[in-house]
């Protein structure tokens, strides 16, 4: 199915908030976990109580937004954090490539979060804002794939409760590269059965199969291929917001986006392929059946010939005096056919 997105009049001035979206009923909503090695609070909030919002040292604050629509409410968000219009543009703009803009005092990076669909990769805006001891995340819509996050940090599990802000923001982009993994993993599933089928001569959707695979693909390689060049920006160290051993983990998270971009390609090379060995197997098939029907045709020729001639309206023709000419025919008939069929098979046409 096409989504149809709003699309940016031209002329507009640079930090300009506009949705490009489609989820436009998503109600906004807003809310915090704030958490160090001891405790943990979590609640939401509306815009009318982000002024009194308690972000102060000693914990590490996780404030998610969800709901990109209305374009007011984010900018009241960041104003808040101290967000330049420019990034809440590029946060609004689902069609921005994922990118990273490292400052003095914050980093921001927006990407795609991708879901496996029932007909295709759902693929949806996220972007990440950290600055001091806070990660503000915005996503157009409810449900993602961070709750196994948000059980680490209820639970304690793990190293994330003693850790800073900028392990937060690794870990959320570490469980968005995993699923990333899951969805590549798929569609490599897909395209095994794909390649059963074209095995099986089994020809129903294998041509939507390929197709979808292929789409898929390319929405995996558009948010992977820049997401891979904004981590490595990040993990070269270009933010002092960073400690040394995030600086190892998101070398880590850089070494899988290597591993996913690998990926892609061999599962490209192998969708092209199977495309080409089906494009074959169609063409073999209707040379099979254009060789039947032409042999068909070709023996018919001199049957049709024979009755032509005798089928002609001529008085004085002896053939069709003899007693037994209908008979002889039929024999003359059989014998063309059954010497054809054995120069054909002679010259292995058959």
């Amino acid at each position: 199915m096409k989504k149809h997105r709003t699309k940016k009049a031209p002329g507009l001035p640079p930090g300009s908030l506009i949705y490009t979206g489609h989820h436009v009923e998503v109600p906004f909503a807003m809310e915090i976990l704030r958490y160090n090695d001891k405790e943990l609070e979590g609640k939401t909030f509306t815009v009318a109580e982000l002024k009194d919002l308690d972000v102060s040292d000693g914990y590490v604050n996780w404030v998610n937004v969800i709901g990109l629509h209305d374009p007011a409410k984010i900018a009241e968000v960041g104003k808040k954090f101290n967000i330049h219009q420019l990034l809440l543009e590029d946060m609004l703009n689902i069609a921005q490539r994922p990118k990273v803009q490292v400052g003095d005092d914050s980093v921001f990076l927006t990407f795609k979060m991708l879901n496996i669909g029932q007909e295709e990769v759902d693929e949806e805006q996220i972007s990440l804002y950290l600055t001091g001891n806070t990660v503000i995340s915005f996503q157009e819509k409810h449900g993602d794939v961070f709750e196994p996050l948000r059980t680490r940090i209820t639970q304690a599990s793990g190293r994330i409760r003693s850790r800073k802000a900028d392990y937060l923001l690794y870990a959320l982009l570490d469980v968005v590269i995993d699923t990333y993994f899951h969805i590549i993993e798929s569609v490599g599933e897909r395209q095994e059965n794909v390649e059963d089928m074209i095995d099986e001569n089994r020809a129903e959707n294998v041509s939507r199969e390929i197709r979808g695979c292929k789409k898929d693909l390319n929405t995996l390689r558009k948010a992977i291929y820049p997401l891979r060049e904004a981590v490595g920006t990040i993990h070269r160290g270009e933010s002092s917001l960073f400690d040394d051993s995030t600086i190892m983990f998101l070398t880590d998270a850089y070494d899988h986006l290597i591993q996913l971009t690998e990926m892609i390609e061999t599962h490209r090379e192998l969708n092209g392929d199977l495309r080409d060995v089906y494009l074959s197997d169609l063409s073999n098939r209707l040379n099979e059946v254009m060789k039947v029907l032409t042999i068909i045709s070709t023996i018919f020729i001199p049957l049709g010939f024979l009755a032509a001639v005798y089928g002609m309206n001529f008085e004085y023709m002896p053939e069709l005096k003899w007693p037994f000419g209908y008979l002889y025919f039929w024999i003359i008939g059989m014998a063309v056919v059954i010497g054809m069929l054995i120069y054909f098979k002679v010259r292995k046409w058959l």
